[in-house]
């Protein structure tokens, strides 16, 4: 819910720099026009076109329980319960508050066990899970959202990814969930200082248990 009116904020703080100029008559680029699910205002519309106005929904801090060493992103369940990365030196794991505010608990920690972390590059919440990806580890550890047990750690070996070679002398760079069962991972083949070529990333899906990659599609 955060996160979408975050979005919501940020188009609309789009929309109005590119409607609001010194020109009321300013014309709306064609690209624009043809964009689904976008709607545009004109400067008449609002009081002040310049301004926007964020309004303190709830509030997530430090308490005498805990204390915020790095905030890096969050996510929200079905409940409305907040879960938040904390990352710093010595410091990596998972706050979890009630929707009005209240610390519930961590999870995870830094270290390379179960239920340890030595990176969190994105979270994800899906039938009743929370996954929690691990880069620097190359894994996915998933919990239980009900009962906020550790349910299991997935490997994300990149040797058994690479049996077709698609990915030689790449690194895994992005991770997305694209449903229940469907990954797509961006590996990234970096620049050598004796090459012209730019790096790159390239994009391919995969099945919730990393055994094989499909066909590269970005």
């Amino acid at each position: 819910m955060i996160e979408k009116r975050c979005v919501v904020a940020i188009l609309t703080v789009v929309m109005l720099t590119a409607c609001s100029g010194t020109d009321s008559n300013t014309v709306v680029p064609d690209h624009i026009l043809e964009m689904e699910n976008v709607t545009i205002f004109s400067e008449d519309d609002f009081e002040n076109a310049n301004t926007i106005r964020l309004i303190k929904d709830q509030e997530f801090g430090d308490s005498d329980d805990l204390y915020f060493a790095n905030v890096r992103g969050f996510i929200t369940d079905e409940s409305g319960r907040v879960y938040i990365r904390d990352i710093a030196p010595g410091t990596i794991t998972i706050h979890l508050f009630s929707p009005e505010g209240n610390y519930i608990t961590s999870l995870g920690r830094s270290g390379r066990g179960p239920g340890e972390f030595n990176s969190i590059c994105c979270l994800n919440i899906r039938s009743n899970r929370l996954y929690v990806v691990d880069k620097a580890l190359s894994r996915v550890t998933a919990y239980s959202t009900d009962s906020l047990e550790l349910l299991e750690t997935i490997s994300i070996d990149q040797n058994s990814l690479n049996s077709a070679g698609q990915i030689e002398g790449r690194r895994l760079l992005n991770h997305y969930f694209l449903d229940d069962e469907k990954r797509l991972l961006g590996f990234m083949r970096p620049q050598r200082n004796f090459e012209v070529t730019p790096g790159s990333v390239h994009y391919f899906t995969t099945d919730s248990t990393y055994q094989k990659l499909g066909e590269e599609i970005l």
